[in-house]
């Protein structure tokens, strides 16, 4: 383990020997401090109506991460069906609650075609919340990925610049909440769901917080109150793992951005490990990755977005997403000039068989008239 971390976690009571890691990647080592007492006073409401009163009918389990789990709902007065998100019962605790609490809040208040609608949120007798928002007929974009390739294969070219519009949408919702003084977190393929009319959603705002210079958002707790590790291991930034929350700011969701387009170009995470310790030094070090055979602008984007210095990546999301914009662009402008030279040199190469098909013809055109000529000369000796 690095000296300079050790020390870092060391000042904050962070003990690196507790950390443990969900089968999702997941990790999740607070020490109690700012983050956790602000979480936990959020806990608690009057103000959320009970679940029986929400119109809203829990149907069948759709699925479940880390955290929570989503059932199908149907809101009875508008005749539609749900998603309905909640707690496992495994951290069904004060934490656990003021996280979801939390991401329902965020959500709610994040208005944007590539942020899923909430639509109400409730709680069970026991006080437990539930998050009842638009059901996403769709996919997450892991799922999508799955399909399109072999594990640990970078995507096919035929499939790429469509997965890198899909990006560029995601980074459209993330420097939107970035405006609003928002920061996720957690951008990860698992994190966005994929409709199945080709809409893009960022889902999972449970670990965001505010931007230090962001306005009142309410309980939802500073960056620069963080005190402990949060996040996706395999993508994490360095300042993630650092624990100190006045190193986190939109560099970090930049950072994740930079991870996701590693994956797509190799076909696995930013950082690997088989266990926890060295997944955390990856992320610490963050050296320049190993790419393989990619776009050289590409390759220079994720190598500079996932930069150990926050201040060598990319300035926002947009910036991000510009450059992607503009290797696509390029891309297509190479890709018709490559096709009008082809088709230039079928049309050279077809030249010189048309002058001598033309040559052939003229030649025989000119036998035949020698031919009739000299018969005709024959029938007038006879006569």
């Amino acid at each position: 383990m690095d000296a300079e971390l050790e020390r870092t976690w060391e000042r904050l009571g962070i003990d690196g020997t507790t950390l443990t890691m969900a089968a999702d990647g997941t990790l999740r080592a607070e020490p109690g401090g700012d983050e956790s007492r602000s979480t936990e006073a959020a806990a608690t409401s009057d103000a959320i109506p009970p679940l029986a009163d929400s119109e809203v009918v829990l149907g069948p389990l759709l699925g479940e991460g880390g955290m929570g789990q989503v059932w199908l709902g149907e809101q009875r007065s508008l005749r539609r069906q749900v998603a309905v998100k909640g707690l496992r019962d495994a951290v069904d605790g004060a934490l656990g609650r003021a996280a979801l609490l939390r991401e329902a809040r965020v959500t709610g208040g994040l208005e944007h075609p590539n942020i899923v609608p909430v639509h109400v949120l409730v709680q069970t007798e026991d006080g437990a919340p539930r998050m009842v928002m638009k059901r996403v007929e769709g996919r997450s974009w892991t799922e999508v990925l799955a399909d399109l390739r072999a594990e640990g294969e970078p995507l096919p070219e035929a499939h790429l610049e469509g997965h890198l519009r899909l990006l560029m949408q995601v980074c459209h919702a993330v420097h939107y909440a970035h405006a609003r003084g928002v920061l996720h977190r957690d951008l990860k393929p698992d994190n966005v769901m994929v409709g199945d009319f080709g809409e893009v959603y960022v889902v999972d705002w449970g670990i965001a917080v505010a931007l230090d210079d962001a306005e009142d958002l309410g309980d939802l707790p500073r960056a620069r109150d963080v005190r402990g590790i949060v996040g996706t291991l395999p993508y994490m930034a360095p300042e993630m793992v650092a624990g100190d929350g006045a190193g986190l700011g939109v560099p970090t969701d930049v950072y994740l951005l930079g991870a996701i387009l590693h994956e797509l170009l190799t076909g696995h995470p930013r950082h690997r490990g088989d266990a926890v310790p060295q997944l955390v030094h990856a992320a610490w070090v963050s050296a320049p990755p190993a790419m393989g055979p990619a776009p050289e602008e590409l390759v220079d984007l994720v190598t500079r977005a996932t930069a150990k210095d926050p201040a060598a990546r990319p300035s926002s999301a947009d910036a991000f997403r510009s450059e992607l914009e503009a290797f696509l662009t390029h891309r297509e402008a190479n890709l018709l000039a490559r096709e009008g030279h082809e088709r230039l040199a079928e049309a050279q190469a077809a030249e010189p068989r048309a002058a001598g098909n033309q040559a052939a013809g003229n030649q025989a055109a000119g036998n035949q008239a020698a031919g009739n000529q000299a018969a005709g000369n024959q029938a007038a000796g006879n006569q």
